[in-house]
């Protein structure tokens, strides 16, 4: 598959109401929430890249992918699929939770990632 475009979703916010500059503390809550311990170097690296990416994404919000035309853009739909997607009966819940670390309530447990 070709290269995704951001939603419009993404493209409003990256253009509202400009874009911010990256700073280091959006570098340290990205870090966190990725579960990554960043050296004051990697953070003034990471922000940087993020300085120099973003603009990019505002650039591929410019593009109009709707009325692009599949043969101009060199990308085709696969000739042919693996398989038919055809629904199926689903697996029972307990096979599904068998292999999981915790579970409560029939439900997988994840750990909290980020305070409210």
């Amino acid at each position: 598959m070709g290269t995704a475009t951001p939603d419009r979703a993404t493209c409003a916010v990256i253009r509202w109401p400009s874009m911010p500059e990256v700073t280091d503390a959006d570098v340290r809550e990205l870090a966190q929430l990725a579960r990554l311990a960043l050296t004051d170097d990697e953070v003034e690296r990471t922000r940087g890249e993020l300085s120099r990416i973003l603009p990019m994404l505002e650039t591929l919000c410019e593009v109009h992918v709707d009325t692009a035309d599949e043969e101009a853009s060199g990308w085709a739909p696969p000739a042919s699929a693996p398989r038919e997607d055809v629904a199926a009966t689903a697996m029972p819940r307990l096979d599904a939770l068998a292999g999981v670390p915790r579970t409560r309530d029939g439900m997988v447990e994840v750990p909290k990632f980020k305070e409210d």
